[in-house]
């Protein structure tokens, strides 16, 4: 990013995973001495709320739970994996430790994105489990600028900012966009989010581009 841009104002912000690079890259640049103009996060965990989900499931990470995340994270809004007639099967296949058998059903279910087949899924999978497992190990340093937090729908009692309003307190301001983790980030409601975001660029540096993670 600094060999495009050698000096800021520098803009940054991510979806999911992406959330947190750029949380970081924005801690980094700024102890560089560089000016970061934006820091947004769209439905980003943090580590403490990540940490905690994963003690809650009482199981290791393995490729099977990674699986099950991840078709958790692609349900609609207020939707839950756990109603769905299939999931049983699921866990079933989980228990044994039987990943590609759990791809299959989520395939013939059209619970996983139907354009990707076994092998090019299981990288996914191994990318996805090897990026839930660094966000789980992160710890956020403090920071000095305003972060902006996107965030999906969320259930009754939920914490809309998955832990980063207690890890920043006043540093954090929080836009609801709505939507599930996944469709956040398609149409109609990558239209609202476009339009914050822009909102923030114009009024924090007119004249900088965004780098996206």
């Amino acid at each position: 990013m600094r060999h495009v841009q050698a000096s800021g104002p520098y803009l940054v912000a991510g979806w999911s995973l992406g959330g947190m690079i750029a949380y970081e890259i924005a801690s980094q640049l700024l102890a560089a001495g560089e000016e970061v103009g934006f820091v947004g996060m769209i439905d980003t965990g943090s580590s403490p709320h990540l940490r905690e989900e994963l003690l809650a499931s009482e199981a290791d990470f393995d490729e099977c739970h990674a699986l099950m995340r991840w078709i958790a994270d692609l349900q609609s809004p207020g939707g839950d994996v756990r109603q769905h007639p299939a999931h049983a099967e699921l866990m079933t296949c989980a228990e044994r430790g039987d990943v590609d058998a759990m791809i299959a059903v989520s395939q013939r279910e059209a619970l996983l994105p139907a354009h990707l087949d076994m092998a090019l899924m299981k990288r996914v999978l191994a990318v996805y489990r090897a990026g839930a497992t660094a966000a789980v190990e992160y710890e956020a340093p403090p920071t000095a600028t305003t972060v902006t937090y996107f965030a999906a729908d969320r259930g009754e009692g939920e914490d809309v900012s998955f832990g980063w309003g207690e890890l920043l307190g006043e540093r954090l301001e929080v836009m609801r966009i709505g939507g599930s983790h996944a469709s956040i980030v398609k149409a109609p409601r990558i239209e609202k989010l476009a339009r914050e975001i822009a909102r923030r660029l114009r009024r924090r540096s007119p004249s900088a581009e965004l780098s996206s993670v």
